[in-house]
C-alpha cells in the first residue's frame, strides 16, 4: 500500500477539457475570420462605389442661346472662390486621424455665388468628418455668374492631423 491517498485531479490530459478549448479557440478564429471578410468586403465595396460613381449633370437651366455662344460659358466655368469654410474640428477628433481622410462634397452655386445644395461625392471613412465637410461646403461663396445657369463645383477636404486643406474644382 504505497499508493498516494490523496489523487490529483490531471484537467490538461482530460478529453472533455481538451474537447472544449479546442472548441472555444476554433470558435474565436471563425468569428475572427467572418469579422475581417466582412470588414474587407465593405471596404471593396465602398472602393468599388466610389470608382464607379461618375460625375452627373445636373438638369440644364440656362437658355439653349448659352451654349452658342462659347467664350460665355468658359467665363462661367472659371469664377473664383470668393470664402473658403475649412471645418473646426475638435483636438480629439483629430488626434483621431492615422494617415488621411479625402471627402468629395459636390456644390451647386447660384448666379450669386452661394452653394444652394451640397451632397456628398466621396463620403471617405468616417461619418464625423463627411458631416463635418459637408456642413462647411455649405458656406462656401463663390463669384457671381454672369448667365443664369446654376454652376456646379466638386470640393476636396483633406482631413490630417496637422490639419485641414480643401479646394474646389468646376465640374461644369
Amino acid at each position: 500500500m504505497n499508493e498516494p491517498l490523496v489523487r490529483t485531479l490531471s484537467t490538461q490530459n482530460s478529453p472533455k477539457t481538451r474537447f472544449l478549448v479546442t472548441a472555444i479557440a476554433v470558435g474565436i478564429i471563425t468569428l475572427w475570420a467572418v469579422w475581417i471578410g466582412v470588414h474587407l468586403f465593405h471596404t471593396h465595396a465602398n472602393i468599388e462605389q466610389s470608382a464607379s460613381m461618375t460625375p452627373q449633370s445636373p438638369p440644364a437651366v440656362s437658355p439653349p442661346a448659352a451654349v452658342e455662344n462659347p467664350k460665355a460659358s468658359i467665363a462661367a466655368s472659371l469664377p473664383t472662390v470668393l470664402h473658403q469654410e475649412i471645418p473646426d474640428l475638435s483636438r480629439s477628433a483629430r488626434a483621431s486621424i492615422r494617415g488621411v481622410i479625402k471627402i468629395a462634397v459636390r456644390v451647386i452655386v447660384d448666379r450669386s455665388g452661394n452653394v444652394v445644395a451640397a451632397t456628398l461625392d466621396n463620403r471617405g471613412s468616417s461619418k464625423y468628418f463627411a458631416r463635418a465637410a459637408l456642413d462647411a461646403a455649405k458656406n462656401w461663396k463663390f463669384a457671381q455668374a454672369a448667365d443664369q445657369a446654376s454652376r456646379v463645383w466638386l470640393l476636396h477636404f483633406e482631413f490630417t492631423r496637422a490639419g485641414t486643406t480643401a479646394h474646389a474644382a468646376a465640374l461644369r
